[in-house]
């Protein structure tokens, strides 16, 4: 059963992966906030996957409803992340994924049941995204205890009960490593954090994949702050799997990282850029992916201007950016109307820049990949939270020692000069 138009809404990802937070909450993707529940209205206990086998949680209510909605052609409000990046220009991960499992829709139509129903072994999991707990170095402005271990420094986590060892001798574990085995059909994992390569854990998974024979079928994508040294043996490792996608999440040049991913050390991350970019295996390639906010939304310019004259190899300018939501003020949409416009001046400047200077298809991807960032920047008005922000900037620059006025001058006299008493928020 379908809809007319479910190729225009299908997302493989309902029907071959399975989502994991940090504290185990299993989710319908890690785009999906809201975790899966069990009951058949979806209002009993979380599945976690310190406790769940993955294989209970296939038929979560969510899912069910996410998959009834796409075979009736419609789009579901869950998956609105998608939506709205699609709407102002910008690649989606339904997009995205859908392009790596093209035989998949047709099955999905022909074995789904109408209620959204699906049988485990007719849809064996593909694709893993794996948070292993809340363990970092690094305590990002925009993050939370939730994702780091740092940050309990400077904020209690309101999570109290939250299991970020969820891998630990659970049945969720012991079916994964199962699934990477010689019998498995993982193709694809995404591995996060917390930091991922400080989790020995995810060395032991990358080892039980090796170990299986699969590594070759298997490729992996990252997200890492870039300050944990890539060894000869760590890419030894990875020279075994079909590819491995270093998401390198570095926010801007120099400074700009420091102040936003306290505590990280630039000539560090430069360092094992460059490590990276050297390496010789070609299935082992990267991209820096960074988190827009207003705190470097202004300086992705300044960033990519330095990542061109690198001539990076393997990084190249095609970056895979995240534009953040939450927290809520830290969002660009919340800056006044005449910093926008500044941005919006840096980025023309930066794409007439591209044209006049790089080959056009390097010009055609600084332009496509930044043109969205405008349109989402601009497409609300959420002035109202600039009050919030500001106290926010005002709380983490005396906890960890940081001032956003000397990191981020150009942009801190914009939003004086928008704002002077709302600003002013930010000295106390």
């Amino acid at each position: 059963m379908s809809g007319s138009n479910f190729a225009d809404v299908f997302c493989p990802l309902p029907w071959n992966h399975a989502s994991v937070r940090t504290n185990g909450q299993m989710l319908a993707c890690c785009l999906v906030y809201e975790p899966l529940q069990k009951g058949k209205d979806g209002s009993g206990q979380d599945y976690n996957a310190g406790t769940d086998t993955v294989a209970s949680a296939r038929n979560a209510p969510v899912l069910r409803d996410i998959r009834a909605a796409m075979l009736r052609g419609e789009k579901p409000t869950a998956c609105n992340r998608c939506w709205d990046t699609e709407r102002v220009g910008a690649l989606s991960a339904r997009q995205i994924n859908a392009e790596k499992y093209p035989g998949l829709m047709e099955r999905a139509r022909q074995l789904t049941r109408a209620d959204g129903t699906i049988v485990h072994s007719e849809f064996p999991l593909q694709y893993y995204d794996l948070r292993l707990g809340n363990l970092c170095n690094l305590a990002c402005k925009m993050c939370s205890p939730h994702f780091s271990s740092t940050w309990a420094r400077y904020a209690p986590d309101p999570d109290t009960r939250a299991n970020y060892t969820w891998y630990v001798d659970s049945p969720y574990w012991r079916e994964l490593l199962d699934s990477v085995g010689a019998s498995g059909a993982v193709k694809q994992l995404m591995i996060t954090g917390g930091e991922p390569l400080m989790s020995k854990h995810h060395w032991e998974l990358i080892d039980q994949c090796v170990a299986g024979g699969r590594a070759s079928e298997i490729s992996i994508y990252y997200n890492t702050n870039m300050t944990v040294t890539l060894t000869d043996q760590m890419i030894e490792k990875w020279s075994k799997f079909q590819q491995i996608w270093v998401g390198c999440s570095v926010d801007g040049y120099a400074h700009v990282n420091e102040y936003i991913r306290h505590p990280a050390q630039w000539r560090v991350v430069e360092r094992n850029l460059d490590r990276l970019d050297s390496c010789e295996h070609p299935n082992i390639v990267g991209n820096l992916s960074p988190t827009i906010s207003v705190f470097n939304v202004l300086y992705i310019p300044e960033m990519v201007r330095w990542q061109v004259g690198r001539k990076f190899k393997k990084l190249g300018v095609h970056p895979g950016n995240w534009i953040l939501e939450y927290p809520e003020p830290m969002s660009i949409q919340v800056l006044p109307k005449p910093v926008k416009l500044a941005i919006a001046k840096k980025y023309e400047e930066l794409f007439a820049w591209a044209r006049e200077t790089q080959e056009a298809s390097v010009a055609k991807s600084i332009h496509d990949t930044y043109e969205p960032v405008l349109k989402w920047m601009n497409a609300a008005e959420r002035q109202s939270l600039l009050p919030d922000l500001m106290k926010t900037i005002a709380d983490l620059d005396r906890k960890q020692q940081t001032d956003f006025r000397k990191s981020l001058p150009e942009l801190w006299a914009l939003i004086e000069a928008a704002e002077p008493a709302t600003s002013a928020l930010a000295l106390r």
